[in-house]
């Protein structure tokens, strides 16, 4: 019976790194694995953190000064917000775009030990918007499912909601 070892992995994963960044050294190299890497996971594990009301207190004259504007310019203040969303939107399927491509860029980088982005970038464009629509395709679904599953879990703790009173049905919707 064969002995099966962790550490013989290990090592040759390790000797492959050595080889490919190391043998010898070059630093073009490194710099074009890095922005392929860098391109693949510009979509990966991003989350802001805004903390839009410092004092967690909207009772001070200048928010009211700012709701009243508000409130005035209404028609205004939703074509900004409005243009904003769609400006934010643009700009986030275009990064998801350039990610799908470039995880394509990076894997063909590292399985064939160089660092191109011009040729990869144009021989893997198919798959890469083929990963794309998938990626946008699968969130709209998730969203789908998600928000019916939202309404039902509503319709369920509706009668409770209506009651103001935390009953039976507001414990099964959670």
């Amino acid at each position: 019976m064969a002995h099966i070892s962790v550490v013989k992995p290990v090592d040759k994963a390790l000797g492959t790194v050595r080889q490919v960044l190391f043998t010898p050294f070059n630093l073009i190299k490194w710099l074009g694995l890095g922005f392929t890497a860098w391109l693949a996971s510009l979509t990966e594990g991003f989350s802001p953190n805004f903390n839009l009301m410092p004092n967690n207190t909207f009772d001070s004259p200048a928010s009211h000064n700012a709701l009243a504007w508000m409130q005035a310019h209404l028609a205004l203040v939703i074509s900004v917000g409005s243009g904003m969303v769609i400006v934010i939107l643009v700009v986030t399927l275009g990064i998801a775009w350039a990610s799908c491509r470039g995880k394509f860029m990076f894997l063909d980088n590292v399985l064939n030990n160089r660092a191109e982005i011009q040729a990869p970038w144009r021989r893997f464009s198919r798959q890469g918007n083929s990963l794309f629509l998938f990626s946008i395709c699968f969130g709209i679904a998730a969203l789908a499912i998600l928000a019916t599953l939202g309404l039902l879990l509503l319709f369920v703790a509706w009668p409770d909601i209506g009651r103001h009173n935390f009953g039976i049905n507001a414990l099964s919707a959670i």
